[in-house]
């Protein structure tokens, strides 16, 4: 079996087309069906070796990235379905000559499922203009307040990705500000994580807790008629409730006037994820985004599709 697989893996690209239609001709495709399936899956392969990924590597990512890619040319379902297909197959060959341990495409449906949605990814300059002009200044004084809390949380959506759920959990002693970090609680869809913060955001927190936030918890009486409720979130309502929903719907409104762009506090989360893959390796983004399954993370890739579009082109253009 060893001397089978050492085989497979020299084989050239000719030996392997040449494998590839053996295969299908053994599985008694029609001459028709052979043809597209081996333009697909040169096609495919073409894709692969310009993104220099191994075969032996080639993920479910991977694989998504270049159906997507397929999806933002305008190519219809009915077609798509056709060249997941031939991959399928394709795939399922590199495994019996050993070549893949196993095919992550057997799950993969497009017809009659829903899609993961595709977020139009902000890049970090866009993303950090959401913060910056973030408006921190009001001529009343409770609106001045609640401006430079909401100012923290869109730093924390920008930096560290958080979701609006991780932002509810959130408590003064999460806040780690002598090491420069923040404690990200675990969830029913995340798990707990301990996160860098950058230096201005430890400045700003320290004067949110010691100042604005005392501020807003004593303009609203809080530790007196709702000490259970509040006393301990590190966000509070404008009307001291602790409900960060209201927060973020007055924040999201008022990002959307900056940044047209936008759609929702997921579209930068996304985002967020998808620059992080850029920097990292595939595990420390899994934990920085909380995600209990590297599956999950995995599936941010096809968020990133920038220059992949060209790069299709060159080997499957648009008829």
């Amino acid at each position: 079996m060893k001397h089978e697989q050492t085989t497979a893996l020299t084989l050239s690209e000719e030996q392997l087309k040449e494998s590839f239609e053996e295969y299908l001709i053994i599985k008694r495709y029609s001459k028709s069906t052979i043809q597209g399936m081996m333009l697909t899956a040169e096609r495919f392969r073409a894709f692969t070796k310009e993104q220099n990924i191994p075969l032996e590597n080639i993920s479910y990512a991977d694989v998504m990235a270049y159906i997507q890619i397929l999806n933002k040319q305008g190519t219809k379902q009915k077609t798509q379905n056709t060249y997941v297909a031939a991959i399928k197959r394709y795939i399922d060959h590199l495994v019996t000559l050993g070549i893949m341990p196993s095919n992550p495409t057997e799950h993969i449906k497009l017809q009659g499922t829903n899609q993961r949605n595709l977020y139009q990814v902000l890049n970090l300059e866009e993303l950090e203009k959401l913060y910056y002009q973030y408006p921190a200044s009001h001529q009343r004084e409770i609106q001045q307040l609640v401006a430079k809390q909401n100012k923290i949380i869109v730093g924390l959506l920008v930096w560290q990705g958080l979701r609006t759920e991780d932002l509810c959990r959130l408590t003064i002693t999460d806040l780690k500000l002598r090491e420069g970090k923040i404690f990200i609680p675990g969830g029913r869809k995340t798990e707990q994580r301990t996160l860098e913060l950058k230096s201005h955001q430890v400045i700003e927190m320290m004067d949110f807790i010691h100042e604005t936030r005392k501020a807003i918890m004593q303009r609203n009486n809080i530790q007196t008629q709702q000490p259970a409720l509040s006393a301990d979130r590190l966000f509070i309502g404008v009307a001291g409730s602790s409900e960060i929903y209201s927060i973020m719907k007055s924040i999201v409104a008022q990002l959307k006037k900056q940044e047209p762009k936008l759609k929702n506090v997921k579209q930068i989360r996304a985002s967020v994820i998808t620059l992080w893959l850029k920097q990292y390796n595939l595990r420390k983004v899994q934990y920085m985004a909380g995600h209990r399954y590297v599956s999950s993370t995995e599936k941010f890739k096809i968020n990133d599709l920038e220059g992949l579009q060209e790069e299709l082109n060159k080997y499957h253009p648009i008829a």
